[in-house]
């Protein structure tokens, strides 16, 4: 299945696979944890984020702004 999802920390919960994209050009590839990395958030979104693997899964959530 193929979804375009915004929202960061509903991708990282439920994708397996995240394909990040910025301008037109293909930024990350791969599981949550290997797309959403400090250097593709600053690069991309201009934030920071707090990421944790629970028993539910991984969780991610933004931070603040990148300055």
């Amino acid at each position: 299945m193929v979804a375009s999802i915004h929202d960061l920390g509903l991708a990282a919960r439920h994708c397996s696979r995240l394909i990040l994209m910025h301008r037109g050009r293909l930024v990350a590839d791969g599981p949550p944890r290997a797309v959403l990395t400090d250097e593709t958030l600053a690069e991309v979104f201009g934030i920071r984020g707090f990421h944790a693997e629970t028993e539910d899964g991984p969780v991610f959530q933004p931070m603040g702004v990148v300055r």
